[in-house]
């Protein structure tokens, strides 16, 4: 009679180690009812697998999931420094009274900061041997909002960091960036990301811009917080005359003038890292695909007080104000603050979404004509 060899497991170390777990463990009444229904022989193979699987679970949750922080170490890689990019136009006090500058110049990666000043009535002098004071007054009458990518684009460092002067940027937020965007600088890293749904229904109006917050990969990253190459900044001019972006009647009339100038920025971007013989294959993979770009949402970041914003200065600009599409509108949650019957809420409720119809309408038109580039390109 040939002798019967024992069926050999893949995994003896780990069964061992799930087998003795099993006996330390005190089953629940509901588990062991389900057991009883089991032959006898086959109910520790159930209980085993359960174990398995559960551990499976628990690991694919914490390795798959996209709401798990990227973890960051406590020193940020040093090899490349960063020239950080602020505008000052009708807040001067956010820049001066914030913690916003103190944080910056405390970084040790950050050894260039440029104030492009595009108003003459809030102009001030900042002293710091790392501080660039600018007067772009006549740039801001020609560029408009993307003033700030003119500038970056004649940056000393490789790396450029854009940030609002209504933000509030903790260290360690600086810290996680840096690390993300050093793994893969071919791309665009920020705090606030966008996508553009596709879906009619939610297009009628605000033509599929999308105010929620994107997370991971993206095809648009906001300007309040972003990171990105100087060699793109310098690319943004050279497409607006290429695609002729600058002579639709939409840009022409938006207040501020180039308002989306970010929407472009990161379509621009994804052209860029989608051209063949520049890029490893992933990188133009994902631009094609529109997801290159990165959204670190989890992120902590602040809102600067409203006590900052006044500075014992008095700035007519009320022609401006009324007249932008933006303002300081924050998202379509924030008109639940309001009451219908309120001025103010109107003027918010009609602001609001003129605001989403304008990006979205732009957002398409741009990318149509970049597409167009790319296949005169191939």
């Amino acid at each position: 009679m040939p002798k019967v060899t024992p069926k050999r497991h893949r995994f003896p170390i780990l069964l061992q180690k799930v087998d003795a777990l099993l006996e330390r463990i005190q089953l629940s009444p509901l588990f062991q009812r389900l057991l009883t229904r089991a032959p006898p022989r086959y109910r520790k193979r159930v209980m085993r697998w359960t174990i398995l699987f559960g551990i499976i679970l628990v690991c694919s949750a914490f390795f798959i999931s996209d709401n798990r922080p990227i973890p960051t170490p406590s020193t940020t890689n040093k090899s490349l420094n960063v020239t950080a990019v602020l505008m000052n136009h009708a807040r001067p006090g956010n820049l001066l009274n914030s913690e916003l500058l103190p944080t910056l110049l405390a970084h040790p990666q950050i050894t260039e900061i440029v104030i492009l000043h595009s108003n003459p009535l809030t102009a001030f002098e900042f002293v710091h041997p790392k501080v660039y004071n600018i007067n772009a007054t006549d740039e801001n009458e020609r560029f408009g909002l993307s003033l700030r990518f003119h500038f970056a684009g004649q940056a000393t460092n490789d790396w450029i960091l854009i940030v609002d002067d209504d933000m509030i940027v903790p260290r360690k937020t600086l810290d996680a960036l840096l690390r993300e965007f050093a793994a893969n600088p071919h791309r665009i890293v920020g705090r606030f990301g966008r996508y553009l749904s596709h879906i009619r229904r939610t297009g009628l109006i605000t033509h599929g811009y999308q105010t929620t917050n994107a997370r991971g990969g993206t095809e648009v990253i906001l300007t309040k917080l972003m990171l990105v190459e100087r060699e793109i900044c310098g690319q943004f001019q050279e497409y607006a005359e290429k695609t002729d972006i600058t002579s639709l009647p939409l840009l022409k009339e938006s207040r501020p003038y180039w308002n989306g100038e970010d929407i472009f920025m990161s379509l621009v971007a994804n052209h860029m890292y989608s051209l063949p013989g520049h890029y490893s294959k992933a990188t133009r993979r994902k631009a094609l695909k529109g997801i290159n770009n990165y959204a670190m949402s989890w992120l902590e970041v602040g809102d600067v007080e409203n006590t900052y914003i006044n500075m014992n200065v008095t700035v007519t600009l009320s022609d401006e104000k009324n007249a932008s599409i933006s303002g300081n509108f924050r998202g379509v949650r924030e008109l639940w603050s309001w009451k219908p019957w309120d001025a103010a809420w109107r003027d918010m409720f009609c602001k609001a979404f003129m605001h989403l119809h304008y990006r979205g309408r732009l957002w398409q038109e741009a990318k149509r004509r970049l597409s167009t580039l790319r296949e005169d390109h191939a």
